[in-house]
């Protein structure tokens, strides 16, 4: 018996693995159901075992299979390896970059920032994810992060552009004449829900007995600001998005403790990318001069 495995082995295995189905699997690769079926049965045949467990709800990794589960992520870890590092021998900046940011960071100056991008490296091709997690650059689910955060996080590298400041704002309509109030208390809040994980906001409002006026929680900073200027309440929002909104008032100064640095991030090993340096290059130089 064959009992080889090779890369394609694998990783179908660990694609169906992730996706929990095998439709979900061959949308992911861009090829056919029974394509992906075949593929399970003929790895499983060859070894002459079971590597998944046919359930309603998909496809759950034997023991056998969370060994060979355990390979393929090894594997795949060497493959991205190699790529990041042979895509270091481009000799101008053209080919693909994907980019990672928040929806609003996006909704707010980044979407301008790339549109800029296209005139000054026109050869490159640009691909933007708005998450609020933060993609696995590691695994090559993006080459470039642009994110809020206290501190660089583990194994990627880069700099921060500025600070994000952030303040206390309310629809002008409903909460215009109350601007300049010394205590908001009383009035009802927009928070954010626990499913954003958005520590910050929470320790903030935690610390100002806020929580009790919570009227209206959000999972995504977009969705809380949408409701701020529907009136729903007063919220805290970044500076970036209140001042550039004229049916928003800020209802005082900005909030220290709620300020955090901004990084525009990538891999180490792909920081000497042509294409990648020169798109950190754009992207560093345009967002200092909003957040500096």
């Amino acid at each position: 018996m064959n009992n080889r495995l090779n890369w394609d082995d694998l990783r179908v295995t660990l694609t169906v693995a992730r996706s929990g189905s095998l439709s979900a699997a061959a949308r992911a690769l861009g090829v056919s159901h029974a394509t992906i079926y075949r593929k399970v049965v003929d790895v499983e045949e060859r070894l002459g075992t079971k590597l998944f467990d046919r359930t309603r709800t998909g496809y759950a990794p034997t023991l056998a299979g969370e060994a060979v589960l355990d390979g393929a992520l090894e594997m795949e870890a060497y493959v991205f390896e190699i790529e990041r590092k042979l895509t270091g021998q481009e000799l101008a900046p053209s080919g693909k970059v994907r980019i990672t940011t928040t929806d609003s960071l996006l909704f707010g100056p980044i979407s301008r920032i790339v549109a800029n991008l296209h005139h000054t490296l026109p050869q490159i091709r640009l691909e933007v994810v708005s998450s609020n997690n933060l993609l696995r650059i590691s695994r090559r689910e993006a080459d470039i992060a642009i994110r809020p955060s206290s501190e660089n996080p583990e194994q990627l590298v880069g700099q921060s552009v500025g600070r994000i400041e952030q303040a206390i704002y309310g629809s002008r309509r409903c909460f215009g004449d109350m601007a300049g109030a010394k205590e908001y208390a009383d009035l009802p809040w927009i928070a954010a829900d626990e499913s954003m994980s958005y520590s910050l906001l929470d320790n903030w409002m935690e610390a100002e007995d806020l929580n009790p006026s919570v009227a209206q929680r959000y999972n995504t900073l977009l969705g809380m600001f949408a409701a701020v200027r529907n009136g729903a309440g007063l919220c805290a929002l970044p500076c970036y998005l209140g001042d550039s909104d004229e049916t928003l008032v800020r209802m005082g100064t900005c909030v220290p403790d709620l300020a955090t640095d901004l990084w525009v991030l990538t891999h180490k090993d792909l920081q000497q990318t042509v294409r990648i340096k020169a798109v950190v290059e754009h992207l560093t130089k345009e967002l200092k001069t909003v957040f500096s």
